[in-house]
C-alpha cells in the first residue's frame, strides 16, 4: 500500500497537506482548550458565593445555638438566626449551581468549537487521502501487469483533459484503437503521472 506519491511534486503536496491538517487540528484543539479555561475562570464568582454562603451559614448556626442559651428571648432569637443560616445555605447552593453551569457551558463550548472547526477538515483530508491510496494501489497493480497498460491508457482517455491527451499523443483515441505501443505507453504514463506515480 502506497501512502505517498513517487513523483516529487505530488509527494511534496501530499506531505504539506498532511502536515497542514495535523497543524490545523492541533491549533484548534489548543484554541478550544484556552476557550474552556477562559470560560471556566468565570466560575470563580459563584465559587466565592458558595464559600461565603457556607461560612455565613456555619457562623449563623453557631450564633443560633449560643442565642438559644439566653433567657426569655433566646429561643426566638435562635430561630431567627437559624432562618438566616437557611438563607445563607440557599445562597451557597445557588453559587454551587452557578459554578456547575459555568463548567458545563465551558466544556460544551470547547467541544462545539473544536469539533465544528476540525472535523469537516479532517473528514475531507482523510477521504481524499483514502481515495488516493485506493487509486494508487490499483494503478500500481496495473502498472506491474503486462495487460495493465491497456487499462491505464483507457482510463487516461476517459478522464484526462483533452489538452493533456493531445500533449501525450497526436491521435490518442486512434492510437489506442490501433494499439499503437508508443501511444499506449504515453497514455498509461499520463494516467500514472496524474496520481504522482512513475511509469513501469
Amino acid at each position: 500500500m502506497k501512502l505517498y506519491a513517487e513523483l516529487p511534486a505530488r509527494r511534496t503536496r501530499q506531505i504539506v497537506a498532511d502536515v497542514s491538517a495535523v497543524a490545523w487540528t492541533a491549533l484548534w484543539v489548543q484554541i478550544a482548550y484556552l476557550l474552556h479555561q477562559a470560560i471556566s475562570a468565570l466560575a470563580k464568582i459563584p465559587d466565592q458565593v458558595t464559600r461565603d454562603g457556607n461560612s455565613l451559614r456555619d457562623s449563623l448556626n453557631g450564633a443560633a445555638k449560643e442565642a438559644g442559651k439566653i433567657p426569655l428571648v433566646g429561643k426566638e432569637l435562635g430561630q431567627k438566626l437559624a432562618d438566616a443560616a437557611g438563607v445563607a445555605q440557599s445562597a451557597a447552593e445557588a453559587g454551587r449551581t452557578g459554578s456547575e453551569t459555568v463548567g458545563t457551558v465551558a466544556l460544551f463550548t470547547a467541544i462545539v468549537v473544536g469539533v465544528a472547526v476540525t472535523v469537516p477538515i479532517l473528514l475531507f483530508w482523510i477521504l481524499a487521502r483514502a481515495r488516493w491510496v485506493a487509486r494508487a494501489r490499483t494503478a500500481v497493480l496495473l502498472r506491474d501487469e503486462p495487460a495493465g497498460e491497456d487499462l491505464l491508457a483507457l482510463r487516461a482517455l476517459s478522464t484526462a483533459a483533452l489538452k493533456r491527451l493531445r500533449q501525450a499523443a497526436a491521435d490518442p483515441a486512434g492510437g489506442w484503437r490501433d494499439r499503437d505501443p508508443v501511444t499506449m505507453k504515453a497514455l498509461a504514463t499520463l494516467e500514472l503521472a496524474t496520481l504522482g506515480l512513475r511509469s513501469r
